[in-house]
């Protein structure tokens, strides 16, 4: 029920509430990896692969198909969620690419994904070199790009990681603890990121080659 309530609470503020899945993988304890055929699964030697607790799905498999097409189906129609975070592709809905950091982004992917997150990096320092390299490789409404701002940054460094993120924000970080003027900051970005957002596919970007 509490569940039900959030979910409720974001759609009621005008939010899209979204879901991180990994549906490449099943746990090995789960009721489903029972019920799908030892065809349905990467194995080696006649035996399924073991990551980290977790069997690895075959996608050329149909039963993979039909199990994964059920499940979002069943999030999409009971919870209505409007983002999944996975690799895939659903018609109604805005699917994210995440795969490790990017660590697997290729033009193949982006062609039928609406958006691809690239990186995990939380330092903004560090993810500045990221943001200004990333027009080179993806659009900047695709790539999407994190932002933490955190209570005992200081401010420079809370401004930093929401200019970073101007192109396709992904706002999470402690925002529920940031001080008052601390939050103020992070809402003038917000603000300037929904001027800029409609423009976005329009722009050209600028390289400084010194």
């Amino acid at each position: 029920m509490g569940f039900k309530r959030l979910l409720s609470h974001l759609i009621q503020t005008g939010l899209s509430p979204g879901l991180w899945i990994e549906p490449e993988v099943i746990g090995v304890r789960s009721i489903v990896a029972n019920q799908l055929p030892n065809e349905a699964f990467f194995r080696r030697n006649g035996q399924r692969i073991i990551g980290k607790g977790r069997y690895q799905l075959d996608y050329l498999h149909p039963a993979v198909q039909e199990h994964m097409h059920v499940v979002i189906h069943r999030l999409e129609q009971r919870h209505r969620y409007q983002l999944f975070k996975f690799l895939g592709r659903v018609n109604w809905t805005t699917i994210e690419r995440i795969c490790t950091g990017a660590q697997r982004m290729d033009h193949t992917m982006l062609a039928v994904h609406t958006l691809q997150s690239t990186s995990d990096q939380q330092d903004p320092d560090s993810y500045g070199a990221i943001a200004a390299a990333l027009p080179t490789t993806v659009t900047p409404e695709q790539g999407a790009i994190w932002a933490y701002p955190q209570p005992e940054w200081h401010d420079e460094t809370n401004a930093m990681t929401v200019v970073n993120s101007l192109g396709r924000i992904h706002l999470s970080g402690r925002l529920d603890i940031l001080k008052p003027h601390q939050f103020g900051l992070i809402k003038q970005g917000m603000d300037i990121y929904r001027i800029l957002a409609p423009r976005t596919s329009s722009l050209a970007r600028c390289l400084d080659w010194g």
